[in-house]
């Protein structure tokens, strides 16, 4: 459970309470090495880090996980993290960073079940993609 939050004075209101959910999916590695033997380097991807398309994809797949788990939880409001947009793109980052919303709108409007019309985007209410600004 979630509260809502008071802006004067800043406060949480324990009383105006909602159900929520996290969901994690895990996205490529195409070439954050932090050290040479650290996690980062153990989980770098050389095919992800040579060849977009296959990276793209894996990014898609990741999405693709955490909205049907979103979907068998009931969520009604999506807030999809910029999975391996960040370090994690290596030298997709630009690329990745300009297409993750038209990939996030493939997603939403692929048909969850053979021989249905329903789509993805139909579970939800809301889909938010936050953008981080940097100072």
């Amino acid at each position: 459970m979630l509260c809502a939050k008071v802006q004067h004075p800043a406060r949480f209101d324990t009383e105006r309470t909602f159900p929520s959910a996290l969901v994690f999916s895990a996205g490529p590695n195409a070439g954050c090495r932090k050290s040479a033997k650290g996690s980062t380097a153990r989980t770098v991807c050389n095919l992800a880090l040579r060849d977009y398309s296959f990276f793209r994809a894996c990014v898609k797949e990741a999405i693709r996980t955490g909205l049907d788990a979103m979907v068998r939880v009931n969520c009604d409001v999506a807030l999809i993290a910029r999975v391996s947009c960040g370090i994690y793109a290596g030298p997709h980052r630009k690329r990745i960073g300009t297409e993750f919303v038209a990939i996030c709108d493939e997603l939403l409007n692929e048909k969850v079940r053979p021989g249905s019309e329903l789509r993805r985007g139909h579970y939800f209410g809301s889909v938010i993609i936050p953008d981080l600004l940097s100072a």
